[in-house]
């Protein structure tokens, strides 16, 4: 992302809501930069200074602690006399430990100086910038001063810089001067390079511009990030929809880990750390290991919410197990030496958090094309990132242990381009409800007259729309035959119900001038509406025509059906609708009053026969189901119809139906079903057709109550009758 900030930076300025954040990014950094380049200067600084300095770098030499702490000037007299000291070596200077051993383990560092002349009979005083972890100061056998505390109750000075006052009258004026220094080596103990002495109150300032600079500068920014804390918490508190609002809490809680992190780096300021309130373990574990693995947890779940991202649960309870994990293996530390061997290793940890942060903005900037809020991430965290390795140049490049963390300024000025974002955002919130309040009578009188005039036309569009329904179902209507037809020696009744005003099923006869029945049709069209009306009217014709040639050529119903087939699908074209359905052929009913009838289906349900002779009630289509299968007008898939014969005596009764009939349901999702409607062709067999049909129709309305149809209805009773009861038409 770092690569990336500059071009980033061009296309924002482009951007009319992110040009304040750039400019605030922009004076952020500077502002960084020069604190960055008015610390590193220091060190430079502090060689070329008008006064008089004695430099003991290079001068100490050190000796394993044997014996508890002095008590008078002797013991001091004898330690220093001892043969075992050696030159301290450089490069062991960053961890002491190695000397002597890294569990809780003592050294004494010894150094001697001179007096200049410039100096001398003067108070003088001694800078360490950083000695950790604490120690104990004796100049010429006489007691200096302590930072931190030894065992049982130790505590490290952590990162101020140590100031010795070395009085006049505790000063050789023309001879040695010796300094002992008792330093208890916990974990990777450190002496700085820069330790020099000078005249009192010029050391006492260098040392406390050390301290401002690596450890008090950080109480200003506790304030800072309270502040936000509070403003933060009530955005969320305060907001309607917190769930949406998710984001102020998380950049809460980062604030709130941040200034238990900070405190670390100023604790010696702080009562309860110096007064021994808290265990020095306990207080690393709270401040400096623990709010670390919240920001980082906190920071991602702020990405999260900041790119409207819905996190997958198992996303969700990775990036948990990532906080809780290191947090409770850091929790069962006991000893603080281990705690430092097993931090290295919890970076881990963290890597991953920030990882999932990168992956999140890859997806929100390729996938979702969120550049803006990807942009402005980028430049908000650009900050942190660069100083993070500037510090890692510093002190592990040129082994500066002198300069401040500066990753903890860029940590800062994340946080404040946070805050600036987030800020601008409900500030731009506020704006639209001000608006809205002031102006919120015009707004919805206008409004309102837009709605009213759409209203307007779509009530016109829809009333066009029903009169071109109603004038389609006329001519449905006109081209159906009557709902009750007699032939000769038959009754037909038909139920036809349209979902919708206009219908997708279709029905038809065909019979001769002198009244004798050839056959009939039923079928339905895929689909509700105009547009399955439509299919209908384009389709009668067609199966009409195809019939009246099939049966003046004898030919088989298996086949007229597969002709009716292929031109409906030449017809169609690319309309996706299709049929299926039932067509039925009648030959002359014979001398013993018997009728051959074929019947062939195409994915429709079958027929009902009621045999007045055995009283039974059967279903028409072929013992073998595989052979029937396929709809018309499907023209990639086959399509195969076996045709059934049969015979039907007077009062025999063939009911036809489309699926509206047997699929409605109730109230209880109960549907109607085939047994009923065969339980009441079996009940009403002495009824004439048209009442038959009255009683199935009546019974379905009861059954479906207010759920009503939900499909279109169309219903064929066909009872044989007495051929001397046909009187032509009426």
């Amino acid at each position: 992302m770092l690569f990336s900030y500059y071009p980033f930076c061009c296309m924002i300025l482009n951007m009319k809501g992110l040009r304040k954040v750039f400019g605030y990014s922009l004076f952020l950094s500077s502002l960084f930069f020069f604190v960055f380049c008015f610390s590193g200067c220091s060190d430079k600084d502090s060689e070329d200074e008008q006064f008089d300095v004695i430099n003991l770098d290079g001068t100490f030499s050190w000796a394993y602690a044997y014996f508890v702490e002095p008590e008078n000037e002797s013991d001091l007299e004898f330690i220093s006399a001892l043969n075992e000291f050696k030159p301290l070596d450089t490069s062991k200077r960053n961890n002491l430990s190695d000397l002597v051993g890294s569990v809780g383990s003592y050294v004494w560092l010894k150094t001697e100086f001179e007096i200049p002349e410039n100096l001398k009979d003067i108070n003088l005083g001694l800078v360490i910038p950083y000695l950790h972890f604490s120690d104990t100061l004796f100049l010429n056998g006489k007691y200096i001063w302590r930072y931190g505390s030894f065992p049982p109750n130790y505590q490290s000075a952590q990162y101020q810089s140590q100031y010795f006052y070395l009085p006049k009258e505790y000063l050789n004026r023309d001879g040695k001067n010796m300094i002992l220094i008792k330093v208890f080596c916990l974990g990777t103990a450190t002496l700085s390079n820069n330790v020099i002495i000078t005249e009192e109150e010029t050391a006492e300032t260098i040392s406390n511009n050390r301290t401002f600079l690596t450890s008090r500068i950080y109480m200003f920014f506790e304030g800072g990030l309270f502040c936000s804390l509070l403003l933060f918490l009530m955005m969320y508190f305060f907001a309607k929809n917190k769930q949406k609002n998710s984001q102020y809490l998380d950049f809460a809680i980062v604030n709130l880990a941040t200034m238990f992190l900070l405190t670390s780096f100023f604790a010696p300021e702080v009562p309860w750390y110096a007064n021994y309130d808290i265990p020095y373990i306990t207080f690393i574990k709270l401040t400096l290991c623990i709010p670390s693995f919240i920001i980082a947890y906190f920071v991602t779940s702020f990405v999260v919410h900041f790119l409207n991202y819905r996190e997958t649960r198992i996303m969700r309870y990775l990036r948990q197990i990532f906080l809780l994990l290191p947090i409770l293996i850091i929790l069962f530390m006991k000893d603080y030496v281990q705690l430092m061997r097993i931090c290295p290793y919890m970076v881990i940890f963290l890597v991953m958090h920030f990882f999932i942060v990168f992956v999140y903005m890859t997806f929100a900037f390729i996938r979702d094309k969120k550049h803006t809020k990807c942009h402005i991430i980028t430049i908000c965290y650009s900050p942190f990132i660069a100083t993070i390795v500037a510090d890692l140049i510093i002190r592990l490049g040129f082994n500066n242990l002198l300069l401040p963390y500066f990753s903890l300024f860029g940590w800062q000025l994340t946080i404040i381009g946070f805050i600036v974002v987030l800020t601008r955002d409900f500030n731009s919130l506020a704006i639209k409800i001000d608006y809205l309040n002031e102006n919120l009578k015009a707004e919805v009188t206008k409004k309102t007259e837009i709605i009213s005039e759409a209203n307007h036309k779509l009530e016109q569009e829809i009333r066009h729309s029903n009169l071109d329904l109603k004038m389609a179902a006329k001519v449905q209507q006109k081209l159906l035959p009557k709902t009750i037809a007699y032939f000769k020696g038959w009754q037909i009744a038909v139920a036809y119900k349209p979902l919708n005003i206009v219908s997708g099923d279709l029905y038809d006869f065909y019979h001769t001038d002198s009244g004798e029945i050839k056959g009939l049709s039923l079928f339905d069209v895929s689909g509700h509406g105009l547009g399955s009306g439509l299919i209908t009217m384009l389709v009668k014709n067609l199966i009409s025509k195809n019939f009246e040639i099939s049966y003046e050529k004898s030919e088989a119903l298996s086949f007229t059906l597969d002709k009716i087939n292929r031109a409906f699908c030449e017809e169609k074209g690319s309309v996706d609708n299709y049929l299926t359905g039932v067509l039925v052929k009648f030959s002359p009913i014979s001398q013993t009053d018997e009728c051959n009838v074929s019947l062939v289906r195409a994915s429709h349900p079958n027929p009902i026969l009621f045999d007045s002779f055995t009283g039974e009630v059967r279903k028409i289509g072929p013992e073998n189901s595989d052979l029937q299968y396929g709809a018309i007008g499907l023209s990639e898939l086959p399509v195969s119809s076996v045709q059934s014969d049969f015979i039907m005596k007077r009062s025999d009764i063939l009911l036809l139906y489309t699926d509206g009939l047997t699929e409605s349901i109730n109230q209880n999702f109960e549907p109607f079903g085939i047994e009923r409607v065969e339980k009441l062709l079996v009940e009403n067999k002495s009824k004439t057709a048209t009442q038959i049909r009255d009683t199935i129709i009546s019974e379905l309305e009861k059954f479906c109550g207010e759920a009503g149809l939900f499909d279109d209805l169309s219903l064929i009773v066909l009872k044989r009758d007495d051929v001397n009861n046909y009187f032509g038409e009426n």
